[in-house]
């Protein structure tokens, strides 16, 4: 997994696609209890991706970052927040 994040930061992936996998990184890390550090350094530099893009009203309220970080990827190029956004998303339009 380690690799694969190095390896894409030298590719032709987009900054938020990039970020979006440091944190998942770091939550693989965090749920392991290994290489605290390193998932802590991951966190911070992908929270700080994240940071740069204002959170869409259909969005707002919703904790989990995935579906945060999912929601910056393309359709086409991995996007994927499963059920979790619909869910959300239903709350919204119902409290609405």
């Amino acid at each position: 997994m380690e690799e694969c994040v190095q390896l894409a930061g030298v590719s032709k992936w987009s900054e938020e696609a990039l970020a979006r996998t440091r944190y998942h990184l770091s939550m693989i890390y965090t749920e392991r209890s290994i290489k605290p550090e390193e998932a802590r350094i991951l966190k911070e530099e992908a929270t700080a991706v994240l940071g740069k893009y204002p959170i869409p009203e259909y969005l707002r309220g919703v904790e989990n970052k995935m579906m945060l970080f999912d929601n910056l990827q393309p359709a086409l190029t991995g996007r994927f927040t499963g059920r979790g956004l619909v869910s959300h998303m239903q709350r919204t339009v119902e409290n609405s």
